[in-house]
């Protein structure tokens, strides 16, 4: 309320500029007194005011969350809905230098990693938060002064929740230490934060243009560079690159990430997967990780002749057919026209795939793959036309010695698979 009166006077000449954003949490009852109270600030200031009515509850409980993570998240959320609708370029919040302190001090209690020590920025994206300087007693003491008024949230005085545990003692200290107490932690936790995304702009700047490998839609990262380089920060190439590829410069990895990601990077395992959000994966393959948009899960495509586009594999198949002629086509394979009337199938390779082609062994398809040294994006992706009796072609790769045309035939079915990065050639198969 005190920010409300503020930002009121600063913009007294245009207040239609300003929407006020209430959000009932769904916890306590008499949150509605909350709202009227707002609402009557806001029509006697001339300022428009939205109010959203959320089920913190059931959202905590439905995603195993506590009812401040939850709270906070459909808080944010909500008042992110508000400035959409209302063409708002910034969000402002309240909070102050104590919020900071606290922030700083329940992490330091928590038992999380010194690089989460850090306090609540003054600016994440178009979140603003103007009176982060400002001490609460004072704001307080202002408030009194001016005679605005405003409600005490009662949750505040619940000490089952680990924050306001931390604000009781800190209130229980002398004056003057509380002051300097809460001076020191917001500015440790504010120089940390500002320490880490310093490191963050290094890495952008430097670290992934020299020692990344950017291909199309991946970006390759040396395992040894990261732990040389980024001891104790591990997770921040690898956050910087998962923010470079969704396009969001300022998102951060949840804490949980954060822990597993010098796991992931320490494993013995060769071969080692781990998900991201929005829709990133990371593959370790010895001493490399590779980010990449994951695509949608593919189980089969049954197909026949014709051409048919596979969205989760972002290309397209067709099977023509066509005349013998002795050359091999370089931009497909040619198998035994009475395979036109077997059910075919594309879809993912399996591990279990084998295929013998002319003149050589029956290989594992995973062994085919490495032949061709394909990076392991490419790998995950690779498709095959089987039929009942598995694999016939491996697009690009090799086709089965029993799928092709006999000596006697005239005609053939003409595979061609060709994706967003273009057509698989077989020159060399």
């Amino acid at each position: 309320m005190g920010m409300l009166a503020l930002i009121a006077a600063y913009f007294q000449w245009s207040r239609d500029r300003i929407v006020v954003g209430h959000i009932h949490h769904g916890i306590r009852p008499d949150a509605c007194l909350d709202e009227e109270l707002i609402r009557t600030e806001c029509g006697r200031r001339g300022l428009r005011c939205e109010s959203t009515k959320v089920d913190t509850p059931t959202f905590a409980r439905e995603r195993r969350l506590s009812i401040e993570v939850a709270a906070r998240t459909l808080r944010y959320k909500s008042l992110e809905s508000i400035a959409e609708r209302n063409g708002c370029k910034w969000i402002l919040t309240g909070h102050t230098l104590d919020d900071s302190a606290e922030t700083v001090w329940m992490r330091m209690t928590s038992g999380a990693p010194w690089y989460e020590w850090t306090g609540i920025p003054e600016k994440r994206g178009r979140i603003l938060r103007p009176l982060l300087t400002v001490v609460r007693s004072e704001l307080r003491g202002w408030i009194d002064e001016a005679g605005i008024p405003f409600r005490d949230d009662s949750t505040n005085q619940d000490l089952h929740h680990l924050r306001n545990q931390i604000r009781l003692e800190l209130l229980q200290k002398q004056e003057v230490l509380y002051r300097k107490t809460i001076q020191s932690l917001a500015e440790s936790g504010a120089n940390l934060l500002q320490l880490i995304e310093t490191v963050r702009k290094l890495v952008r700047l430097r670290y992934l243009k020299a020692f990344g490998e950017w291909q199309d839609d991946r970006i390759c990262l040396e395992i040894d560079g990261i732990f040389r380089y980024f001891k104790g920060l591990n997770f921040l190439p690898v956050e910087v690159a998962w923010a470079e590829m969704t396009g969001e410069k300022e998102a951060r990895f949840a804490s949980v990430f954060r822990k597993q990601i010098p796991q992931f990077l320490a494993g013995t395992s060769p071969q080692a997967k781990l998900r991201l959000p929005n829709q990133i994966t990371i593959l370790r393959r010895g001493g490399k990780i590779w980010l990449h948009r994951e695509n949608l899960s593919m189980t089969s495509v049954s197909v026949s002749l014709g051409t048919w586009e596979v969205p989760q594999r972002k290309g397209i198949l067709s099977l023509e057919r066509v005349r013998l002629v002795s050359d091999n086509p370089a931009d497909g394979f040619r198998i035994s026209l009475k395979f036109a009337a077997a059910p075919l199938q594309l879809r993912r390779w399996q591990p279990g795939d084998r295929l013998k082609p002319r003149g050589r062994p029956t290989k594992k398809i995973s062994a085919l793959l490495a032949e061709k040294k394909l990076d392991p994006i490419e790998r995950e992706r690779t498709v095959v036309l089987a039929d009942e009796a598995g694999p016939l072609v491996v697009p690009g790769i090799a086709v089965a010695q029993r799928a092709e045309p006999g000596a006697s035939d005239r005609e053939a079915i003409l595979v061609r698979w060709k994706t967003e990065h273009g057509t698989h050639r077989h020159d060399d198969c």
